[in-house]
């Protein structure tokens, strides 16, 4: 039996830090009622919160893009 479970990403971007390029898409998406933005594979994030909203049955997991200048991840940027 599977045990499928919903989740939802939500993201944080501070366009000032540097970090893996990204790039808001929603002029020339196909759902332009959406906000969506492409961010670069190898992009890393920090976990800030994951929850379950029981009103919705959803988990949501809160992130942040990760500054390159993050010194934690300074070696694996460094590989990338």
């Amino acid at each position: 039996m599977i045990n499928n479970k919903k989740i939802l990403f939500q993201i944080e971007i501070d366009p000032k830090l540097q970090t893996k390029p990204f790039v808001n898409v929603t002029q020339i998406s196909f759902y332009q009622s959406e906000d969506e933005i492409l961010i670069m594979l190898g992009a890393f994030f920090h976990i800030d919160n994951i929850y379950l909203d029981d009103k919705a049955n959803i988990w949501i997991a809160c992130l942040s893009l990760a500054d390159e200048s993050n010194y934690r991840l300074k070696d694996t940027f460094a590989q990338m």
